[in-house]
């Protein structure tokens, strides 16, 4: 992360950068301290002793023997469950902001919670609360209320090896949000602080005192990186901790984020007419500058060094200096403005592609001969896997043709026109025959029109850049009939059959059913009957692929970006057929049944129950 970005994110939002109270890159070690790189070293430093450290300033002391907090990657701090870092002489804030850019090393077991951050010295604390990662892959965040009861919220989302997370509490709301910015399907969710009891100590990667904490009690270190972690005060709305996280995907260089806005505004001000002034008078009291003083306690940190902790003091004396009072009128003038800051984002797409995932978990029996096929772009596009909404009308489903430049602006297709590959419950729809597109931006189907107005069916479509061709539809293939065509309109495009000319068709995989020879296309075709062979250009040609059978967790070797999902030649729906997880969940599989079986509620004269 580029600190000027973040900085740059926050004005635009309307926030005033004096609200950062702490920025750590983990790039400075020195003595058991991480400084805050707000500040330079040197204003840490009390008195020329380097064992004198100014709390106030918000430095991180690492509180374990060992090897510290290290820097192994640039703008990183790596922690391995027994790492615990306190932030200063403690966060004095009612409502805050926090950033975290994370990289988890493993995944806990059982009912164990990772440790991420805490205000609590032990888990029993009555006041603080703790952030953590579950044995489930998800954020939670509890405490205990003020009438002792234990309060835990679990986020919904997985967090995945690698996430980028703000916590925000304002007033008696907790937030928890996780920013995902390939599907822009950013979670965030509120949580109520009813009963919470404040605690200034805040600690990152543990509990302070978590050697004395039973391991039956659940809980451990956090394993892993934290990247640029940043605290801010006041607690921010979601979509004030959206732009700004945004940060961490935009490229590190000075042109990563500029503010862009037309700001215009009215005043109106008394005419003054006059002014009396005090060459050498007493203006006012209050607070004339600062001294450090000892706060009174120690710190041990790593290999036994001692910190003393220093903090500032205000120093009240009177203000000296000119007075002057302003005669007014009664007239009063006014005046407008206009100020313009032309916006500018550059992305680092690499810090985007990093946190896909790289498995798919089915989320259906899969039979030994049930093959899929996956495609996954080396770029996100907000081209593929678009859902229309429904437009009352005769058979209608509205589209936007046009594309939108994507949000991450990492790729935008060379689409014109009205070419677009649909699929409705998976089938492949070849245009003209299923579906017809009217007025540039309205889709309607041939038959089943009640289904899709019920939202009993779901369709999906992707732009495309060329047009689709078909092989006569009189055409019927038997026996061991091999089709070749040297043709150019069948070249370079997936390959779908429509068995007796139906509009449903599936897809045909490459290499298995079909393949490209030198300067022809082969299809073989005899374990197909008649029917029509449908040729749909692809997206884009810069994609990977993985095919297999009778798989239900697939780990592929690559990220999924905009992943295409078929199984025996049907499109599946990612979050009902299909979800996507991190290779290293490896606890995910478990959960998946093998057999889906069907349970029912009964009420009868014995109660209520579930009928396993």
């Amino acid at each position: 992360m580029n600190f000027s970005n973040f900085t740059s994110n926050l004005q635009s939002n309307g926030i005033s950068t004096g609200s950062i109270k702490s920025f750590y890159s983990f790039n400075d070690f020195s003595g058991g301290v991480f400084f805050n790189d707000l500040h330079s070293q040197d204003s840490f430093i009390v008195g020329g002793k380097s064992s004198q450290i100014a709390l106030n300033l918000l430095p991180l002391i690492s509180l374990r023997s060992g090897s510290p907090v290290s820097n192994t990657v640039p703008n990183s701090g790596y922690f391995d469950k027994n790492q615990v870092l306190r932030i200063g002489s403690g966060v004095s804030l009612d409502d805050w902001t926090l950033f975290l850019n994370l990289q988890k090393e493993n995944f806990t077991q059982g009912n164990i919670g990772s440790v991420l951050f805490s205000t609590q010295d032990t888990p029993s604390d009555s006041d603080g609360f703790t952030v953590g990662v579950n044995s489930s892959d998800r954020m939670f965040l509890e405490y205990s209320s003020s009438d002792g009861n234990k309060i835990i919220h679990t986020h919904p989302e997985r967090v995945g090896d690698s996430a980028i997370y703000s916590f925000s509490k304002q007033n008696d709301i907790f937030q928890i949000c996780k920013h995902d910015f390939l599907e822009e399907g950013e979670a965030f969710n509120n949580y109520t602080a009813s009963g919470y009891v404040n605690s200034s100590d805040w600690y990152i990667g543990n509990f302070k005192d978590f050697t004395s904490v039973s391991s039956s009690e659940g809980y451990t270190g956090y394993s892993g990186y934290l990247d640029n972690t940043v605290l801010v005060q006041g607690g921010m709305s979601f979509f004030q901790q959206q732009q700004a996280s945004r940060s961490y995907i935009q490229d590190t260089g000075s042109d990563g984020f500029s503010t862009g806005f037309l700001s215009g505004f009215t005043t109106e001000f008394t005419e003054i007419t006059g002014v009396t002034v005090n060459l050498s008078g007493v203006t006012g009291t209050g607070i004339t500058g600062f001294e450090s003083v000892y706060l009174g306690f120690d710190i041990p940190t790593v290999n036994n060094n001692i910190i003393s902790g220093f903090g500032l003091s205000g120093v009240t004396g009177e203000f000296l200096g000119l007075s002057q009072l302003y005669l007014t009128g009664t007239s009063i003038n006014s005046g407008t403005g206009f100020v313009f800051v032309e916006a500018k984002e550059n992305l680092d797409e690499s810090a985007i592609t990093r946190r896909a995932p790289n498995s798919i978990s089915f989320q259906k029996q899969i039979n030994a001969t049930d093959k899929y096929e996956i495609y996954s772009q080396n770029k996100y596009y907000d081209t593929i896997n678009v859902q229309p909404s429904f437009l009352q009308g005769v058979n209608s489903w509205y589209l936007t043709i046009l594309p939108t430049q994507n949000s991450i602006n990492t790729g935008t297709l060379p689409y014109t026109g009205g070419n677009i590959n649909v699929y409705r419950e998976g089938y492949f729809i070849y245009s003209g025959t299923g579906f017809s597109i009217f007025d540039t931006d309205e889709l309607a189907f041939e038959s089943r029109a009640g289904n899709l107005s019920a939202g009993k069916e779901h369709v999906l479509y992707d732009y495309i850049y060329g047009e689709q061709s078909a092989l006569p539809s009189d055409l019927s293939f038997t026996g061991n009939t091999l089709i070749s065509t040297t043709d150019s309109q069948y070249k370079n495009k997936d390959i779908y059959f429509s068995e007796g000319g139906t509009p449903d068709s599936i897809k045909l995989v490459s290499g298995l059913d079909w393949s490209g020879v030198g300067s022809s296309v082969q299809i073989g075709a005899s374990t197909r009957g008649s029917g029509v062979y449908l040729f749909a250009p692809l997206n884009t040609v810069d994609f990977n692929r993985a095919t297999g059978l009778g798989d239900s967790i697939v780990n592929t070797n690559f990220k999924l970006i905009n992943e295409q999902v078929w199984l025996n030649g049907v499109k599946q729906l990612k979050n009902r057929d299909y979800i996507t997880f991190s290779s290293g969940e490896s606890t995910i599989g478990q959960y998946v049944e093998s057999n889906a079986a069907r349970i029912n509620f009964i009420t009868d004269s014995t109660g209520t129950y579930w009928n396993f």
